[in-house]
């Protein structure tokens, strides 16, 4: 699997999560810098973060007011909840637009 493409620039959102500045990943970032554009979220900013739109609807549908009782279960519905929205773009779009 191929992370970056070849003939064109890539864009990734960053956010001030501690791990992008982690040695591992600056290093990652710089060895692809030709291939990439970095655009890092301001500080405190979970609203122009998309994925947390994500992680609402994912709360809202499968862990608000459920309790799951084993950790397997909890598995189960997270896994069925990835999966359905890896195929439904037109849900992800409704949910990050």
């Amino acid at each position: 699997m191929r992370l970056l493409s070849d003939s064109c620039t890539n864009a990734i959102v960053l956010d001030n999560f501690r791990i992008h500045k982690a040695q591992a990943v600056q290093k990652w970032l710089q060895t692809h810098r030709a291939q990439l554009r970095l655009y890092f979220l301001p500080t405190y900013s979970p609203r122009l973060n998309r994925v947390e739109r994500v992680w609402r609807h994912f709360r809202r549908n499968v862990t608000d007011n459920f309790y799951f009782g084993m950790l397997p279960k909890l598995r189960l519905a997270v896994k069925a909840f990835l999966t359905e929205l890896a195929h439904s773009p037109a849900v992800i779009l409704s949910i990050v637009a």
